[in-house]
């Protein structure tokens, strides 16, 4: 009954355990799929964020934009809306408008297919008053998802009230969302609101919804506008990584609730054995070997005043004519007694054919079930695949006299196998012993330790090996390679034969030395640790990793277990943005953005500095002359003529599409004087071209700092207002008085 209720009480809390365990990983991988989706709709927003930076810091803030909305420039176009022009921005859709919102000129491109197209029949002034309401940010139009930003246009220096709206947008189409995906690691894509209007419903109530599969997992978040609006499904699939976790777990669990119930029962057992069990079995004994050994001075010592005592002074009173041959025994008792007392194992006494002589220790507390009886064979059940190991045992024994033989078997009994391990000596030719000594001890916990010990580490290799991040265990003191799986042989090329028992120095995996320290570092100090650091692949290749270490103990063994998530890409992707909204495509200057963006901070580093602002003369008869490739090339022959000779410290911006700056730190008035003299012969230069020859000038505007003030605006200010004192000469520069 106990063994029954113990199995019902193991049963019912197994399930709960599992059903508490279940909740908890469903939860888990809802949580981690949510973070996912998020992650997902920020890069989506990001997009629209540097769209707009571009829109609002740069061609909306061009004197040309702000001229073409009044006169309708066609040279304008033909230099700045084409596919040549914008092949850095990849924009779907750039717009100029009125402030009425009447439109000046729209371009529409495909970039896929490398040519416009015409105007579609959704864009309408309602629409576009939406988009402006909004600024930035996702739209859903009927040819898909949109990124875009609308500015209003301003001159360069924000002097004049806005005349119009610069609108630019993006397509988001599968190329993006798979890079977007990657990062992730997960595979995107968007479904209408009306494909499932029950899953739309479900998730205005909740952020996520999560479909189970067998090794996946499918998820769904509401993908809103800059209004909040609903406007997209966005669905994303990925493995599922909790789910083998959870199968193992279920049955280690298992297993426990198996090993609780077979103590339960056992515990009674061994209690009875002790109180009433081990008492007939000593007195069994007892009477036993004085049956054998035919010794009259032996007694039982069993003295209680229940029937077991009244039974042991009938036996005493047939002993008493064995008196002769007390002493013998009692000499070789007294041995084996000693023998067994210091023992916490099952000892046994055999003769040279395998018959019991003596048992003592621990015997019937290992073996409640076993029937021994002196002068017969040890009647041991050992399971079949072990007989055969248990007989050349035995013949060892006896060919080895004087050493001792030791072996592992299995021994059945009514509950289940058994581990033994069996210590044996052959003392045959000992005076005083005259046998085989055996001790017997249970080894079924250190059984079952090691067989646990071996699944977690398959459990732990199982996880590590399948994980789709490069990953490695390195020795901790001298960081030997102990393991690496797939992902890290695929993504670094060295195979595993290759790295193993090499250190990581070896194989000269770290490209800084100074990033492996305060790595290693970290992780001494705080156990575990996340940075970026630069990893060279077998190929010679360099790659930016983000590179997650913990210390872990594994077989007595402390290790470092290292994940690594390349983010090359990614860092690669933000440098260039970062590069496009900074600076000039045709030069490579820093932009008007840049100098609104930092020149203060320049500015304020120095304790004295001089502006130029500089326009070209009689550049627009040059794009007239040889064309808009002609005025290119010449605007960048005459940027390298002027930064040959200015000092490198001097700082260079092209401000619009002939018009320059630069700040010149720790400049006198004196040394901006001979600059400006050096930059009027240069550029005065004639220029070769491919078309033919061509002369311009320039009129330069200079501004002195702390002279005419330290911020950066008013300073700009002034140094414009001199450049045009000087266009009115040309071919010369000015001091602001």
């Amino acid at each position: 009954m106990l063994g029954i209720s113990s199995a019902l009480v193991a049963l019912v809390l197994f399930f709960c355990v599992q059903l508490l365990l279940q909740y908890t990983f469903r939860d888990t991988e809802r949580i981690m799929e949510q973070s996912r989706l998020e992650r997902v709709v920020a890069d989506l927003h990001h997009e629209a964020d540097i769209l707009h930076e571009i829109n609002k810091a740069d061609w909306a803030r061009w004197d040309d934009a702000y001229l073409f909305i009044e006169d309708h420039n066609p040279t304008f176009i033909a230099n700045n809306l084409n596919m040549e022009a914008l092949q850095g921005l990849r924009l779907g859709l750039i717009g100029f408008y009125t402030l009425n919102l009447d439109t000046v000129r729209e371009v529409w491109m495909d970039w896929e297919k490398h040519q416009y197209f015409p105007r579609p029949s959704w864009m309408n002034q309602a629409f576009l008053a939406t988009l402006r309401t909004a600024q930035k940010g996702l739209v859903r139009t009927p040819d898909g998802l949109m990124t875009f930003s609308v500015a209003p246009i301003r001159d360069s220096l924000s002097l004049k009230e806005p005349n119009g709206y610069l609108l630019m947008g993006r397509m988001v189409g599968e190329p993006l969302l798979k890079t977007i995906g990657d990062r992730s690691h997960v595979q995107l894509s968007l479904q209408p609101l009306t494909t499932d209007p029950a899953l739309t419903a479900q998730l205005q109530e909740q952020p996520v919804v999560v479909a189970e599969q067998q090794n996946r997992l499918t998820s769904y978040m509401l993908l809103r506008d800059s209004q909040q609006k609903p406007i997209y499904l966005l669905k994303s699939s990925s493995i599922r990584l909790l789910s083998p976790v959870l199968s193992h777990t279920r049955q280690y669990l298992l297993l426990t609730m198996v090993v609780m119930v077979l103590f339960t029962t056992l515990i009674p057992l061994l209690l009875l054995n002790r109180t009433v069990l081990s008492r007939m079995a000593r007195l069994s004994d007892t009477v036993r070997q004085i049956r054998l050994t035919r010794d009259p001075g032996a007694r039982l010592t069993e003295n209680s005043p229940d029937e077991v005592g009244m039974l042991s002074q009938d036996i005493n009173h047939m002993l008493a004519s064995l008196e002769e041959s007390r002493m013998q025994l009692q000499n070789r008792e007294q041995y084996f007694r000693i023998l067994s007392e210091a023992s916490s194992d099952g000892l046994i006494l055999l003769d040279e054919d395998g018959k019991i002589r003596h048992i003592g220790g621990s015997l019937h507390h290992l073996f409640p079930e076993l029937e021994v009886q002196l002068g017969e064979n040890l009647p041991m059940q050992v399971v079949a695949e072990d007989r055969q190991k248990m007989r050349d045992f035995w013949t060892d024994v006896l060919h080895t006299p004087g050493q001792e033989q030791q072996v592992e078997v299995r021994y059945l009994t009514s509950a289940g196998q058994l581990w033994l391990e069996i210590f044996a000596r052959n003392l045959l030719k000992d005076p005083v012993v005259q046998g085989v000594v055996l001790n017997l001890r249970n080894i079924n916990d250190r059984k079952a330790a090691e067989i646990e010990i071996q699944a977690t580490h398959e459990r732990f290799s199982k996880i590590f090996h399948s994980n789709p991040l490069p990953s490695a265990l390195l020795s901790l003191n001298q960081h030997r390679f102990l393991d690496i799986n797939t992902a890290f042989a695929t993504v670094y090329g060295h195979s595993a034969a290759h790295v193993l028992g090499l250190r990581d120095m070896d194989i000269d995996l770290w490209v800084f030395p100074e990033e492996r320290r305060k790595w290693l570092e970290g992780l001494k100090t705080l156990h575990e640790v996340t940075m970026e650091v630069h990893h060279m692949l077998k190929n010679g290749e360099q790659r930016i990793f983000l590179l997650s270490g913990q210390l872990l103990d594994i077989q007595h063994q402390p290790c470092v277990m290292l994940v690594a998530l390349d983010i090359t890409e990614r860092k690669a992707h933000e440098a260039r943005v970062q590069h496009m909204a900074y600076h000039d495509a045709l030069t490579g200057l820093y932009n008007r953005h840049y100098l609104w963006a930092y020149g203060q901070q320049l500015l304020d580093a120095q304790s004295q500095a001089a502006f130029f602002f500089m326009d070209l003369d009689r550049f627009k008869q040059v794009n007239d002359t040889y064309g808009h490739e002609g005025g290119d090339d010449l605007l960048k022959t005459i940027v390298d003529r002027m930064q040959q000779i200015a000092p490198r410290s001097g700082i260079w911006f092209r401000l619009s599409g002939d018009e320059f700056g630069l700040l010149l730190p720790n400049a006198t008035a004196h040394q901006s004087h001979e600059l400006a003299e050096k930059l009027l012969q240069v550029v005065a230069q004639p220029v070769g071209l491919p078309q033919g020859m061509a002369r311009v000038g320039v009129s330069i505007g200079i501004a002195l700092v702390p002279e005419h003030g330290r911020d950066l605006q008013q300073i700009v200010r002034m140094a414009d207002a001199a450049m045009y004192q000087a266009k009115t000469i040309r071919n010369t520069f000015v001091f602001k008085s």
